[in-house]
């Protein structure tokens, strides 16, 4: 029987419960013996001259897969190089968890997104932003909307910046209370939610947005399959803002994507998605989504 562990930290599955156990019960009905696990009961590290793992204490059992659902690179790189196959890679938690990282390596495959500043709060210099104000704020490892501010002037600026604690993102306004969630799997493009909010300049759902499905132009889909193509993605959301003129610009890949917007616009399966995506992986087999 294939094993597989679906890990999160205990304050993120607290509020994820439904979506834990619709990874195992789907994975019941297909077979798979998927085990959930607390990230804080595990110990990584080096001793007796090798890389080793505990859990509660004890060695476990390796499956074949585990889906982690937390943002710890140094966690997956371990699991990695004691030879199992994580969903998503170390690779994409470090380019997607760090939006400055994301912009970076993108933009160098000429995939199109708003001027971004790439800087830190403590050296920041106010006299160094190459476009006006108003403008964004994002906190470069920030989630689900938070330490997202939008600036207006030069002693808010300053006033955010007192409140950030590290690296930082800085944007020019664009569209604003308006957004798109692509979810992809692997190199399938699975979905696009749109999402918007008449009261907020985010649109995330968490913060009160509305949502519904987003049927994707020939144009919009050659661009999403573009960024695919740059990266490794096992499950993920690509981020999309709007231009003036409506074109896509990248905005943020979701490592530990979100899927409320899916379930609530659609009937699609996405643990049964990613479940079978996962068995072509493991067995070197092409995955194509119906």
């Amino acid at each position: 029987m294939i094993k597989g562990w679906i890990i999160y930290n205990k304050v993120d599955a607290d509020h994820n419960q439904s979506f834990i156990h619709g990874f195992i019960e789907q994975a019941s009905q297909m077979g798979i013996d998927l085990q959930f696990l607390l990230k804080e009961n595990f110990t990584i590290g080096v001793w007796k001259g090798k890389l080793n793992i505990l859990y509660k204490g004890k060695e476990p059992h390796f499956p074949h897969f585990a889906i982690v659902r937390n943002i710890d690179e140094t966690f997956r790189i371990q699991l990695e190089q004691l030879g199992l196959r994580v969903f998503n890679s170390s690779t994409i938690c470090r380019i997607a968890n760090n939006k400055a990282r994301t912009h970076q390596i993108l933009a160098a495959q000429n995939i199109p997104m708003i001027d971004t500043i790439f800087t830190h709060s403590y050296e920041f210099n106010p006299n160094c932003i190459p476009f006006e104000f108003p403008c964004i704020v994002k906190d470069a490892h920030g989630r689900s909307g938070k330490q997202v501010y939008k600036v207006h002037d030069q002693v808010q600026m300053e006033q955010v910046m007192k409140e950030m604690n590290g690296e930082v993102i800085i944007q020019r306004l664009a569209t604003e209370g308006k957004d798109l969630r692509v979810f992809v799997v692997g190199k399938q493009i699975i979905c696009a939610i749109l999402r918007e909010s008449n009261h907020d300049f985010r649109a995330n759902i968490s913060l009160g947005g509305s949502s519904k499905v987003y049927h994707l132009s020939e144009k919009e889909k050659e661009l999403v399959h573009k960024i695919i193509a740059c990266l490794e993605i096992d499950y993920a959301g690509i981020d999309f803002i709007f231009d003036e003129n409506g074109n896509l610009l990248l905005n943020e890949i979701e490592d530990v994507v979100g899927s409320r917007s899916l379930f609530l616009n659609t009937d699609i399966n996405i643990y049964e998605i990613v479940l079978h995506y996962i068995l072509h992986t493991l067995s070197n087999s092409s995955f194509v989504y119906e």
